[in-house]
C-alpha cells in the first residue's frame, strides 16, 4: 500500500503525456499489427550483453535507461555504458549513459544516435546528384526508486529525427516495476513510448504514431548461470517471446545464447563477455534471415 502513491503519479504522467492518443493505442494494441507507426529506433534493443539473452532483465548496467528504469537503483554505484552496433546496408547506432545507484534509489542519464547509412539522390533522369543520411537522436533522463517491496521508475526521452531536409521533435515516456520476490529472481514489467504523434511538419502528412510497447520480463541468476525470458508486445508488431542463457566458467568469462521466437527476421544469438577489474567488454553476434545478414554489437562498461 505504501507505493500506491507512485502508482497514481505514473499513471497520471503517462495519460497527460499521451493526450488523448493512450485509448487509441490500447485499442489499436490487440490488432496484430498496427499501422502508422515511425521512430523504428525506439525499439532497438541497448548493449550487447542484453542483446545475446534477448533482453535486458539481467542487466546491472547504463542500459538500463533504455531496459527498464526502474531497476538502476540495483547497479549500486556509479556505472557507465558505451555501446556501438553495426548492421546490414550500413545500418548503425551508437549508445553512450551513465547510471548510478544506492538501492534504494537511483539515476540516469543517455543518449543513442541511429543512421540508416547513406541514401542516394538522384533527378528525374535518374541521375545520381549527391546523398544524405537520415539519423534519429533519442536522448534519455531516468530516475527509480524502492516503494515497499518493489522499485518503481520513468525515462522521460526527448526525440529527434531528421530525414533529407525534414526533422521531427517529441518526445516519450518509459514507464517501469521490478520485484524481487527471493534472493536472485527478478520480474519486471514495463511500458515504453507512451508519448503523442509527432510529424515532420509537410503540410498533408499524417502524424506518425509511437511504438508503444509492453514487455513482460523475468530472469533468474544461480551460481554461474544466468536464465532469462521476456515477452513482448509493440504496437505494430505481433506478440514475441525470446529467452537467454548466460554461462561464467570463471570470474573473467562469461558465455551467452538466447533465442527469438515469432521475430519476422532476427534468429538465434551468440555472444561473450571478458571481466577485468571494474571494465567489461561484451561481444554479440545476432544473424538475420531472409537473406538480410547479420549485426554485431559491442559495449564497454566501466564501474
Amino acid at each position: 500500500m505504501r507505493y500506491i502513491k507512485w502508482v497514481i503519479i505514473i499513471i497520471f504522467l503517462s495519460v497527460g503525456i499521451s493526450e488523448a492518443n493512450i485509448v487509441e493505442d490500447i485499442r489499436d494494441f490487440f490488432n496484430s499489427k498496427s499501422e502508422g507507426m515511425g521512430i523504428p529506433s525506439l525499439k532497438l534493443g541497448i548493449g550487447a550483453k542484453n542483446l545475446a539473452l534477448g533482453g535486458g532483465i539481467l542487466s546491472r548496467d547504463a542500459t538500463l535507461v533504455f531496459w527498464n528504469p526502474s531497476q538502476i537503483p540495483l547497479v549500486l554505484g556509479l556505472n557507465a555504458s558505451f555501446s556501438h552496433s553495426s548492421q546490414f546496408l550500413g545500418t548503425r547506432y551508437e549508445f553512450a549513459g551513465v547510471v548510478w545507484g544506492d538501492g534504494i534509489s537511483g539515476y540516469g542519464v543517455g543518449i543513442n544516435y541511429f543512421t540508416a547509412g547513406d541514401v542516394e539522390l538522384r533527378d528525374s533522369r535518374q541521375i545520381l546528384y549527391g546523398t544524405y543520411s537520415p539519423f534519429s537522436l533519442i536522448s534519455y533522463l531516468s530516475y527509480g526508486r524502492k516503494a515497499g517491496d518493489v522499485w518503481l521508475g520513468g525515462s522521460f526521452k526527448y526525440l529527434y529525427e531528421r530525414c533529407y531536409i525534414y526533422s521531427l521533435r517529441g518526445y516519450a515516456l518509459d514507464v517501469g516495476f521490478n520485484y524481487i520476490p527471493i534472493t536472485a529472481l527478478d520480474i519486471a514489467f514495463v511500458v515504453s513510448n507512451i508519448g503523442p504523434r509527432v510529424s515532420y511538419g509537410i503540410e498533408g502528412s499524417t502524424p506518425i504514431r509511437l511504438p508503444l510497447t509492453f514487455e513482460f520480463s523475468t530472469g533468474y541468476e544461480i551460481k554461474k548461470f544466468g536464465l532469462s525470458a521476456s515477452f513482448r508486445k509493440a504496437l505494430d508488431e505481433v506478440f514475441t517471446v525470446s529467452a537467454g542463457i548466460e554461462y561464467a566458467p570463471n570470474p573473467y568469462i562469461t558465455l551467452r545464447m538466447g533465442k527469438r521466437v515469432r521475430y519476422d527476421s532476427k534468429g538465434p544469438s551468440f555472444g561473450f563477455g571478458i571481466n577485468y577489474s571494474n571494465l567489461t567488454l561484451d561481444y554479440t553476434y545476432l544473424p538475420f534471415e531472409l537473406g538480410l545478414g547479420s549485426s554485431h554489437h559491442i559495449t564497454i562498461t566501466m564501474k
